[in-house]
């Protein structure tokens, strides 16, 4: 895993379930995986996390679901760039933003 990121990631709104969700195993699976690759958003409800995946997957990938195999610094990147105003669901397959998002992420880091 790379290093963690000094980086005060709030769950994100569009990402908050309006009531219970009920996982299934597989995804509860997905998001240990998720929490043990991204401890920047280990706070964040589970629900939250399931949806912030998928829609990164979508929006960066045009692909229903990534698999959690290591950490891709990129959904980061899609975090802070969603965080600071761009919208879910208008990517378009646009990694690029997620790139920058993460090259702005390091250079908030190193300063």
């Amino acid at each position: 895993m790379g290093k963690c990121i000094d980086y005060q990631f709030v769950e994100l709104e569009c990402f908050t379930p309006t009531g219970e969700v009920e996982l299934s195993p597989r995804e509860a699976e997905r998001i240990k995986a998720l929490r043990a690759n991204y401890p920047e958003i280990a706070s964040w409800r589970d629900a939250a996390i399931n949806e912030a995946w998928y829609a990164y997957s979508q929006d960066c990938w045009l692909v229903s679901i990534l698999d959690v195999a290591a950490r891709d610094t990129w959904f980061l990147g899609y975090l802070y760039q969603l965080g600071n105003g761009s919208p879910v669901g208008r990517w378009n397959g646009d990694t690029e933003r997620a790139r920058i998002g993460f090259a702005e992420l390091e250079g908030k880091n190193l300063q």
